[in-house]
């Protein structure tokens, strides 16, 4: 069930970051400009609502510092892998898939590994 709900506001990140990103780009952007916008916004959405109803813990005090340095990290790895792929002439769709494919694996084995091991308080 964890998954589930993880890959249903995964999902919802994604489509968050695809529209903010063609949207960025539509307005002129820079295309990894407009990668990192689109995966800021995700990310804003993801800390609201993820960890909260995906793993159905609420994280506590200097908890919240390792999600953020998870989503910095795995933030720079889909921002690096969107920029080497279109380095090879690959369209932003393509780009784009592989990117997000990229941090959204590190981010589900990341945000298991800090709420499993994290203090947590009770159901949220």
């Amino acid at each position: 069930m964890e998954f589930s709900r993880f890959v249903f506001f995964g999902l919802s990140a994604v489509l968050i970051d695809f529209l903010v990103f063609n949207f960025s780009s539509l307005l002129g952007a820079n295309p990894t400009f407009a990668k990192a916008i689109g995966y800021i916004a995700a990310v804003i959405f993801t800390l609201l609502f993820v960890v909260r109803f995906t793993f159905r813990r609420r994280l506590v005090g200097r908890d919240n510092i390792g999600i953020f340095f998870l989503y910095a990290c795995t933030g720079l790895v889909n921002v690096l892998v969107f920029t080497y792929l279109r380095s090879f002439d690959w369209s932003s769709n393509q780009s784009f898939v592989f990117a997000v494919v990229a941090s959204a694996t590190l981010n589900f084995v990341g945000l298991k590994f800090l709420v499993n091991r994290a203090r947590l308080s009770p159901k949220a």
